[in-house]
């Protein structure tokens, strides 16, 4: 199993690329989201516990999908340096106990453009970040960086289109198209 972790701060193009790689190669998309939703369901976005159960919920998804043996996965994430480090070695145990191999992938645009992406209606139905106010609140408090490994792939997202950063990524991984 091969995981693709795109990580990059709000706004910078994970979901969109992750969809492209999805139909360009017939992986699986675990989007980061989809923890946050299911803790959402069950406690507030404050409340005690609440990133614990998200990060719980992702190792399981991890494990299963390794287990499992399922051949490519793209899993989308903010990464902030150092307080994400323990979840990331989390996962990169998990997915060593199954010689599962881990692709980094650091998305990255200017400020600029994350504020003209940031207000696009799909940000808001699916509960991110979705305001100018909430994205300069989010990049004042978090310190969003390439995950510290010597094969994480960093791109732009800036006048590049979906598909060719997508297509950037297959090369470079050397992943196979469907």
């Amino acid at each position: 199993m091969q995981l693709i972790y795109l990580h990059g701060p709000p706004a910078v193009g994970k979901l969109t690329v992750a969809s492209q790689l999805v139909e360009t190669t017939g992986a699986r998309l675990f989007d980061n989201h989809v923890a946050i939703d299911l803790a959402r369901s069950v406690l507030s976005f404050e409340q005690d516990g609440f990133w614990e159960l998200v990060k719980r919920a992702r190792l399981l998804v991890l494990e299963t999908v390794a287990q499992q043996n399922v051949p490519l996965v793209i899993m989308t994430s903010c990464y902030s340096d150092p307080e994400d480090r323990e979840t990331l070695e989390a996962y990169e145990e998990v997915l060593s106990r199954f010689n599962a191999k881990i692709l980094p992938v650091y998305l990255q645009c200017s400020e600029e453009e994350m504020r003209r992406r940031v207000t696009n209606p799909d940000r808001k139905e699916r509960r991110k970040i979705s305001s100018e106010l909430d994205l300069k609140q989010f990049i004042n408090d978090t310190i969003c960086t390439p995950i510290p490994r010597q094969n994480c792939l960093r791109l732009s997202t800036e006048g590049v289109s979906p598909r060719d950063i997508a297509d950037r990524i297959c090369r470079h991984f050397d992943l196979r198209s469907r």
